[in-house]
């Protein structure tokens, strides 16, 4: 990425002065250190102590290191005044400059570095009082890191009130996909003063630089800039948030990123991914949402007439908004665009309320144009809302086993899993039932009344396995053996039709419906094409074939095989 920052040109507003602005860090009762860069390149640092004394005191200081280290500056860089306080071989340590008194009990020290160091400490000594350590963690200052500018004559300030990061953890990061970085400003500036505000994204990695200018819009009093940056392919990425006033430029931010390869078993993070679950409705990834004219081609349709492309983000943590938004597609496809934020992982339950708000818009959009739903990969909170969709608005004649298998039918031609989350068929029970929810969709679905197929009531109270296998058992098979899975399930209501054998026999995880033998009795023929030692199987059982996971009742441990 190199050391040196870029320069995007800024507007210009002729016969308009421009204020010289500084980096202004406020670090504890009495210490201000102002940050600026001169003509030269050069930093100049100002700090200031308010103590209430005549007399100066020392400024012990060092620039800061990778580790944390205080190192000793170039002597040619020494203010006038300074001392070498203590140096060791490898040149770490500090030196000690006598500030200067400006009025009673103001006392400053300018400091000149150059524009690549990132970091100095400090610590004062007072003679009347002795050390001043910021209560034993040092006066550090890190000029990467800016949230606080004033004007020199301190009529203009521009505050960094939050640096935002969607997804705010950096944990599991792919490439293709978009890493989303916001800034909330607010600004004491006049408006022509205003307009000169900007900011961007610089990144570099494995062979390739970037930079995303960040898209402005207000809310409230809050100037908000946001913009994406998309790693073109998996490694190490450095990266930083610079923010632009006139001609001047400051680092609010920076740092790294590990970019992951896809996984070769997981379509959803090989790129973009689209696929179409009824006619206008899609299903996807984030993936696809950072490529405009992947949606365009894909989602809007193949005709040269330009269709609108409604986005639903149903994820809490992501907003790809600055990647979607940042460029005009070849048909100049309108999309738009809206956050349901549900939380990750399928074991959370969907919020009611939001996700009935997120369906009817949903339906909505569906008479203007195509809407594409996604959450990060596609799997749990994106494919709950087409479930939901199918099952309160599309198909109620056809039960929540229905919807989620035509969801999972189309998502598997494509080499796509879907798990909806937790709790999501009472939640549609609710809702179906509701009278005001069902004048609600009777007049949008311009019908006079509202009809649904009622869901299987009932429970799975324990589920054993009967024939011959026991949990925890250990068995030798031979490649190509078929054996036969008994299991008695007890239930109350609804006959359960959520029995499955869990094995991976076959040489992969997979899941098998037991028939129904007998009044709770269920059978499941298995067979072993794979040789090896870690075969295991398992069974379970829930009231509707695609209960979560969590609904299951297991018969408490597995059978284990070798097959020879």
């Amino acid at each position: 990425m190199g050391d040196s920052l870029r320069n995007p040109s800024a507007p210009r507003h002729e016969g308009v002065p421009t204020p010289v602005f500084l980096a202004r860090y406020d670090l504890g009762p009495g210490v201000v250190v102002t940050v600026t860069e001169n003509s030269a390149a050069v930093k100049e640092i100002t700090v200031t102590a308010e103590n209430g004394h005549q007399d100066s005191p020392l400024l012990q200081w060092g620039i800061v290191g990778d580790q944390g280290e205080w190192k000793v500056p170039a002597e040619e860089l020494w203010p006038d005044g300074t001392a070498l306080y203590q140096r060791d071989e490898s040149g770490l340590g500090a030196v000690r400059t006598r500030m200067k008194s400006l009025r009673d009990g103001i006392h400053s020290a300018k400091i000149y570095l150059p524009v690549q160091a990132e970091r100095i400490a400090f610590v004062l000594h007072h003679p009347e009082t002795g050390y001043d350590n910021n209560r034993g963690s040092n006066y550090t200052v890190p000029f990467n890191s800016v949230r606080f500018l004033e004007s020199t004559d301190s009529h203009y300030r521009v505050r960094v009130e939050e640096v935002t990061y969607y997804p705010p953890v950096f944990d599991f990061l792919l490439s293709r996909f978009p890493h989303t970085m916001a800034l909330r400003l607010t600004a004491q500036l006049p408006p022509q003063l205003g307009e000169q505000i900007r900011a961007w994204i610089e990144s570099g990695g494995p062979d390739s630089t970037d930079l995303v200018h960040m898209l402005p819009r207000q809310a409230g009093n809050l100037l908000i800039l946001e913009g994406s940056f998309l790693p073109p392919q998996p490694g190490l990425y450095q990266w930083r948030i610079v923010l632009g006033l006139g001609r001047q430029q400051f680092v609010i931010e920076q740092g790294e990123r590990q970019i992951l390869a896809p996984l070769s078993h997981e379509r959803w993070t090989q790129g973009p991914l689209s696929i179409e679950i009824a006619e206008g409705l899609f299903l996807g990834n984030l993936a696809a949402v950072a490529d405009p004219q992947f949606l365009e081609e894909k989602v809007g349709g193949n005709t040269d007439s330009c269709c609108q492309v409604a986005v639903v983000n149903a994820a809490a943590e992501r907003d790809p908004r600055p990647a979607l938004f940042r460029l005009e597609t070849r048909r100049r496809t309108p999309f738009v665009y809206r956050q349901f934020p549900f939380t990750d992982f399928s074991h959370n339950p969907l919020n009611k309320e939001e996700l009935w708000r997120a369906v009817k818009w949903i339906h909505e959009q569906r008479k203007k144009g195509a809407v594409f739903v996604h959450c990060h990969a596609g799997i749990g909170r994106s494919a709950s809302l087409i479930v939901a969709y199918l099952r309160l608005f599309l198909h109620p004649e056809e039960s929540y086993d229905q919807a989620v298998g035509r969801v999972k039918e189309a998502a598997g031609r494509e080499g796509h899993v879907i798990f909806p989350h937790v709790g999501l068929p009472e939640t549609l029970h609710e809702l179906q039932q509701d009278e005001g929810c069902q004048r609600e969709l009777a007049a949008l679905l311009s019908r006079e009344g509202y009809e649904c197929v009622a869901e299987p009531v009932g429970g799975v109270k324990a589920v054993s396995l009967i024939g011959g296998y026991e949990v925890g058992q250990e068995w030798t098979l031979r490649k190509g053996a078929e054996i036969v899975v008994q299991a008695r399930v007890e239930y109350e209501g609804a006959e359960p039709c959520g029995v499955l054998v869990h094995t991976n026999l076959s040489g992969k995880s997979e899941e098998i419906v037991m028939r129904r033998v007998g009044r709770g009795v269920y059978r499941a023929e298995v067979k072993a094409t794979r040789e090896g030692n870690d075969f295991w199987l398992t069974v379970s059982a829930t009231t509707r074939r695609h209960d979560h996971d969590v609904k299951r009742k297991w018969i408490g441990g597995n059978i284990f095989f070798r097959v020879s």
